[in-house]
């Protein structure tokens, strides 16, 4: 066969592989190729796309030198991004990231493949006029020759820009081997222009997949997401942007951990930058009108319908005052009398997101609980104080103002770690003035100047100088008052109403001796919580086995109070008799404030009550 023939076969096959949509995947054709620049989406990028569209260039400065291919590529993207959703003006976003892309791939990629392919079609176009003539075979063969070497070199320039088109490698080395060779004269042109025609067809149909192909990135719905947000809120977080747009980036490159980056982003793109607007009145009017509230005692709800007021007020102020925007307060009282259902129902009245934390030891508050964890740590998470931010309202849109529950407080004051160290890191964030901080897990400051704080636990701060800065931290400290007897009996008749439902107990019988009964045998009486469970399991066990079960229960119960009683009372120390060293006992009592003097006449006394006894 001849030489000329074998490198016509050889380049036809090799271009077929090379650009043969598996050899190369999305996550690599496009490393490097983009900068952060194209999600620059401001008025004069959207003019600059605008124009190239309309095939002049306003901007003075066009992107590409050829500007039939600037409204080409313009005209490319106008089509695909016609098919999204969405109004115009987002059309119009959309298609300015997308031609920045696609003009990225023009300038770094496909431009070098659309000159080869062009000096193939120039080149097919004299090989065919030479074959059908009587040129000299020489002449055909120089044509050749030169197709071999100007492939080499175009193939060799691209891979210096994009070295993932893995391929060209292996066609560089084979014309490099094969160009300049003479051969027969015997050569099968029709074969050989059919090769070169489809070849040229094949370079065009790949060149196309490589542009439309930014299309289809796995990553497209993120920036899409990012360029639109970007533009729609007020004001965006530099740093925050800068940390999106980088990792959009480098999530093209092979060995770039993304899926691992990827929820975090997702975060990031969630993160609110204005406020959610409070309407005061109207949420004092939904707090007057709480079925849930009103069996709470009078100076609790006045204490707090001041929280409600206060918080919608550092809801709805502008960043601009002076006053602190956030509220921090600490609710205790005796457990089960509804603390954290007030807090938790206070965010519903608000239309506020609300997050509860359990507090388990003082170690929990830790940096890494409260502020997060790098994304690609161990046991990442964006930590507690984000956590309102991201969850979103009744709505699911997220805002810049929300609660956040730190239940169970006593843990903290009761834990012998606690104090002034242990606290330190905590106080920081009680403090109202404190507006940010740097998160590791979004690697930007975050803003928290609007996160209301609310802590609850079952027993009052000390009021020793040790827990003087933990006091002055709280806006306002409230203390819960245990429900009056008849207003528990109110929430048991209730709850028990659900329980016969629930249960299918009969109508016929009263709610009355389920509630007497409850009552009798709760844990604690004053807790709402305690009776509701003491309650249900009345109900059970009648459901189960009647009123001989629930005496049973009764009976078992009483038995245990009893034991624990005199459990208690062994423990205590023996009482003496009143009348018993009565005398010894005032000395005991009155030593520190007694003289010499006053000693030695008590001792005289003494001695002479006992010989005249």
């Amino acid at each position: 066969m001849n030489n000329n023939f074998k490198i016509i076969i050889y380049f036809s096959l090799v271009l077929s592989f090379i650009y043969s949509e598996n050899l190369y995947s999305e996550r690599g054709i496009y490393e490097d190729v983009f900068t952060q620049d194209i999600y620059d989406v401001t008025d004069y990028a959207k003019r600059r796309y605008l124009s190239a569209l309309a095939g002049n260039d306003e901007s003075g400065s066009p992107l590409l030198s050829d500007k039939k291919n600037y409204k080409d590529l313009a005209e490319d993207v106008s089509r695909e991004v016609s098919k999204k959703t969405g109004d115009e003006s987002q059309r119009e976003i959309l298609g300015t990231l997308y031609f920045q892309k696609i003009c990225c791939v023009y300038t770094k990629i496909t431009e070098y493949l659309r000159r080869h392919k062009q000096f193939l079609s120039d080149s097919l176009i004299e090989i065919e006029c030479a074959f059908n003539s009587k040129t000299n075979t020489n002449l055909v063969h120089s044509l050749l020759d030169s197709v071999g070497k100007y492939a080499t070199l175009v193939i060799t320039t691209a891979l210096s820009i994009n070295p993932y088109l893995g391929g060209l490698k292996f066609i560089t080395s084979l014309f490099g081997s094969l160009v300049g060779k003479s051969g027969d004269d015997n050569i099968n042109k029709q074969g050989y222009l059919n090769d070169m025609r489809k070849t040229i067809s094949e370079i065009e149909n790949e060149i196309k997949k490589i542009e439309i192909g930014i299309f289809s990135e796995s990553i497209k719905e993120l920036e899409e997401n990012y360029v639109l947000r970007k533009v729609a809120l007020p004001k965006f977080n530099d740093d925050l942007a800068h940390t999106i747009e980088s990792t959009l980036i480098n999530a093209r490159k092979l060995n770039y951990p993304f899926a691992w980056l990827k929820l975090s982003l997702e975060n990031a793109l969630r993160l609110p930058s204005a406020p959610k607007v409070v309407d005061k009145l109207e949420a004092l009017r939904r707090f007057k009108e709480s079925k849930f509230f009103e069996n709470y005692p009078t100076t609790t709800r006045q204490n707090l319908e001041n929280v409600i007021i206060s918080i919608a007020e550092g809801s709805s102020a502008p960043d601009t005052t002076s006053v602190p925007l956030r509220r921090t307060y600490f609710f205790y009282g005796d457990p089960g009398i509804g603390k954290s259902c007030a807090a938790e129902e206070i965010g519903k009245i608000l239309g506020l997101p609300t997050e509860k934390w359990k507090i388990k030891s003082i170690s929990e508050l830790s940096s890494s609980n409260l502020e997060g964890t790098d994304p690609l740590s161990k046991e990442t998470n964006y930590g507690w104080i984000v956590k309102p931010l991201l969850k979103g309202d009744s709505n699911k849109s997220t805002c810049t103002n929300g609660i956040l529950i730190l239940d169970d407080f006593d843990r903290v004051l009761l834990d012998p770690k606690s104090g002034v160290t242990g606290l330190a890191f905590f106080l920081d964030y009680l403090d109202p003035n404190k507006k940010s901080f740097y998160s590791q897990y979004f690697k930007a400051e975050i803003d928290i100047s609007r996160i209301h704080i609310i802590v609850t636990g079952n027993l009052p701060i000390p009021k020793t100088k040790e827990y003087a800065a933990l006091r002055e931290r709280f806006m306002d400290i409230i203390q819960f008052e245990g429900m009056d007897i008849s207003v528990r009996k109110k929430i048991l008749e209730e709850y028990f109403s659900k329980l016969r439902e629930y249960y299918h107990i009969p109508l016929e019988i009263e709610d009355n001796k389920f509630v007497s009964m409850a009552s009798e045998i709760a844990e604690n009486p004053q807790s709402v919580r305690s009776l509701k469970k003491s309650l249900q399991n009345v109900v059970t066990d009648f459901s189960a086995g009647g009123w001989e079960r629930v005496e049973l229960r009764k009976n078992r119960i009483l038995q245990e109070k009893e034991s624990e009683e005199k459990e208690s009372k062994k423990k205590q120390p023996e009482e003496t008799s009143p009348h018993k060293n009565s005398l010894v006992s005032l000395i005991n009592s009155s030593v520190v404030t007694l003289n010499f003097t006053q000693l030695f006449m008590i001792t005289v006394i003494l001695f002479y009550s006992w010989f005249s006894a």
